[in-house]
């Protein structure tokens, strides 16, 4: 019984002492719901493993309101898009867009427009993807205004959309255009057509033939080496004889017109 008042006696002195003396609190940790001092008791969370944003709270204790809280932000589906290539010559269409797309599990459709003339193409139609980051080509752009309209709707039926504005210009110079300088139309399936190479890059093309005395024996516009080409034939359906004829080639406004010489070998 001593005993048990001694001890007693010694702890409410020590305690005494502690308060009027004071201790002080030793700072561990701030964070989550209130700071930590050595000998508590607490709870650590550290959103995606990150030691550097964990969150500290004490167990068994009442909470004082928290100060900032640290939250994670969930894996949202995001679009955005980049210009990968101009055009690289006048008329050309060789203009190259990228849209890439991030944490992707749901359907996706992709429309361009063109705002220059008001086309509208659907290039995908609600396709299911499911990945962390994805692009999607888009190629063959001429020189003009475009949209890209996204839309998405996750594997939880949330529906988002997004707009992508861009402009595809054009290098000014003119591309390639290498007319071969002789045919032999006689149906033998060798040079029977006038090949002007790098043609259908310029779809607004307009091919005139001359005589020797300047006379116009065939034209036509959006020349491409295909169903619009010259056989040897007028535009009248009149085979043309044997001889030298000569060319004006016109490709864009602005641009210099090319001019040679053909030769018609007609048997």
């Amino acid at each position: 019984m001593r005993f048990f008042l001694i001890y007693i006696s010694c702890f409410i002195c020590i305690h005494a002492f502690g308060q009027i003396n004071g201790v002080d609190r030793i700072i561990i940790a701030a964070g989550g719901n209130g700071d930590l001092t050595i000998g508590e008791s607490v709870l650590s969370i550290a959103p995606n493993n990150n030691p550097s944003i964990a969150n500290y709270f004490l167990v068994g204790f009442q909470q004082p309101e928290p100060s900032a809280k640290t939250t994670v932000s969930p894996n949202l589906f995001t679009a955005n898009g980049e210009i990968k290539n101009q055009v690289s010559c006048i008329g050309n269409k060789d203009g190259q867009y990228r849209i890439k797309l991030s944490n992707v599990d749901g359907g996706v459709t992709i429309v361009l427009k063109n705002i220059d003339n008001s086309s509208i193409d659907t290039l995908v139609n609600q396709k299911n993807y499911t990945a962390f980051a994805l692009e999607y080509p888009i190629d063959g752009l001429g020189k003009g205004e475009y949209q890209v309209v996204i839309n998405y709707i996750s594997s939880a039926n949330n529906a988002t959309s997004k707009i992508e504005s861009f402009q595809i210009i054009e290098n000014n110079n003119l591309c390639d255009i290498k007319p071969y300088t002789g045919i032999t139309p006689n149906s033998d399936g060798k040079n029977d057509i006038w090949i002007i190479e790098g043609i259908n890059n310029y779809e607004k093309n307009e091919v005139e033939l001359f005589n020797r005395w300047g006379q116009t024996i065939w034209k036509q516009k959006g020349y491409n080496n295909g169903d619009i080409v010259f056989k040897g034939l007028t535009n009248a359906g009149e085979k043309v004889s044997s001889g030298t004829y000569f060319f004006v080639i016109s490709v864009a406004e602005n641009v210099n017109p090319i001019k040679g010489w053909l030769e018609i070998i007609a048997q």
